[in-house]
């Protein structure tokens, strides 16, 4: 049955991501990120922040002492990852540059070092770092495309905390 859901969802995904890439306008969101060009809205790879690189050497201190980088994330963050997801390759940190007001949804295509078997399913957590307070974490279901960069749909909600914050995604594969 799991394997049944997971593949349903990973199908949505793929559809998702095939719609908006053949309606590509504003209303319906669009893809962004990675290498593509557009001029409204970037996902702009960046430097890490004082906080976003503190995450990164917490999460490779746990990998190098104990041969698990999930011990290095927050506990909540930890229980919500699929049991079988276990592996971190690779963890880069972004900003959102643009108006995203009025999205809605977007689908975001995040380009890492590692490309990933196309098709793969991979659980993205994505810490958004303002300048004041705490690191806000989402965790997002994303599939890898043929380019093996990772595709995942945000919502308006999500937007919002994304934008004008730096971020770090980390995906987290079997």
């Amino acid at each position: 049955m799991k394997k049944v859901l997971a593949l349903v969802l990973t199908l949505m995904l793929v559809l998702t991501a095939v719609s908006a890439l053949a309606n590509n306008s504003k209303n319906n969101g669009g893809i962004y990120g990675g290498d593509t060009d557009n001029d409204e809205v970037k996902l702009v790879p960046i430097d890490p922040t004082d906080k976003l690189q503190e995450i990164m050497d917490k999460i490779t201190e746990a990998n190098d002492k104990e041969g698990d980088p999930l011990k290095g994330l927050p506990g909540e963050i930890v229980g919500g990852i699929p049991a079988e997801h276990t592996k971190i390759n690779d963890m880069k940190c972004w900003m959102l540059e643009g108006d995203v007001n009025g999205l809605g949804q977007l689908v975001l295509i995040f380009k890492f070092e590692a490309p990933y078997p196309e098709g793969e399913e991979v659980t993205l957590l994505i810490g958004i770092a303002p300048a004041d307070g705490e690191v806000e974490w989402i965790q997002k279901t994303g599939v890898a495309n043929a380019d093996g960069d990772v595709v995942v749909t945000v919502t308006a909600a999500e937007l919002a905390k994304i934008q004008n914050n730096p971020f770090i995604a980390i995906p987290v594969s079997k």
